[in-house]
């Protein structure tokens, strides 16, 4: 972990001759932790998400910078965390922003929030996607696709049960009401620590594709799986095997063959 830096680097080309490279650090949130950060690169700027941590708090912050690393202007929220692997997409009027709140609140609840912006990352409004009592949610990302949007996250009990499970909601795009709500759990039907989806693709066929990793209670290390549904959330195809590392990360081509690190 880092305190409080963000680290940008780039590769700009300016044309089929030259090219301009640079690396610089940013101190966003001195004296907190960087828990982890995603990128939203545009045609002139780029905006950095990012959430940290200090003793008693959280804060979240989108940081624009135009493509030499110069900071444009910032927006902070405080005890909301945002998706770790992707937190912000654009979109027509504005940007949409994915997270949940940190604190749980009286029901032993947090539920996630699809927070509106507009191009300044003001705040239009905000909308409750999933919140069940003595449920507590950690937002993975959102995804836009071709009439929809995609959220996806881990449900954990706040009661001290190990029942971790994965949720991906398939959102109308323009009215952004929920079509698909799929749940995953344990792949083998056993007692589970974890279940963590860390990737979520679109096939070439239409189909959605993913890659998890469950943790079994007495099992020493987790296993990983990667699973084609449908958006009935019906399995079309799986593979399961043991995990080597803890980071993993999956590719697909436009042929649909599927690269994978695990």
């Amino acid at each position: 972990m880092r305190i409080g830096i963000i680290s940008l680097f780039a590769l700009l080309t300016f044309n089929t001759l030259a090219q301009d490279t640079y690396s610089k650090f940013f101190d966003a949130r001195p004296g907190m932790w960087c828990r982890w950060q995603n990128m939203l690169v545009e045609d002139e700027s780029l905006i950095v998400s990012a959430t940290f941590s200090g003793d008693t708090s959280i804060v979240s912050s989108l940081i624009r910078f135009d493509l030499f690393g110069d900071s444009i202007d910032s927006k902070q929220y405080s005890d909301f965390i945002l998706g770790i692997e992707q937190s912000l997409i654009k979109v027509n009027d504005g940007y949409d922003l994915i997270g949940n709140p940190w604190t749980i609140d009286d029901n032993g609840a947090r539920g996630n929030m699809l927070v509106h912006l507009d191009d300044s990352l003001q705040v239009l409004s905000l909308e409750e996607l999933f919140y069940k009592e003595k449920l507590a949610i950690n937002t993975r990302g959102i995804q836009l696709g071709t009439g929809e949007k995609r959220v996806y996250f881990e449900t954990l009990p706040t009661t001290g049960l190990t029942d971790t499970k994965s949720h991906i909601l398939i959102l109308d795009i323009e009215s952004d009401t929920i079509k698909y709500e799929i749940e995953f759990g344990s792949p083998l039907a056993l007692k589970y620590v974890d279940y963590s989806i860390s990737v979520l693709k679109e096939t070439p066929d239409g189909e959605l594709l993913f890659m998890a990793t469950p943790q079994f209670i007495g099992e020493a290390g987790s296993l990983f799986e990667i699973m084609k549904i449908n958006r009935s959330g019906e399995v079309l195809s799986r593979i399961v095997g043991p995990q080597s590392f803890d980071n993993n990360a999956m590719a697909l081509d436009e042929k649909g063959d599927i690269y994978f690190f695990t």
